[in-house]
């Protein structure tokens, strides 16, 4: 129910998922470091802004 809450949350806002990002970095590149929270939403506030 947290997660689900969380994720819904996160919709609403337009927010990315750092919970999403982990599963499928682990999943995806299992031999490299994923970023660090903070590291995650600076990039992806910074894709956002260069979209417009």
């Amino acid at each position: 129910m947290k997660k689900q809450l969380r994720e819904f949350f996160y919709a609403m806002l337009g927010a990315p998922d750092y919970e999403k990002y982990l599963e499928h970095f682990k999943k995806m590149h299992p031999d490299k470091t994923p970023l660090t929270k903070k590291e995650f939403f600076i990039e992806q506030t910074s894709k956002r802004k260069t979209k417009c």
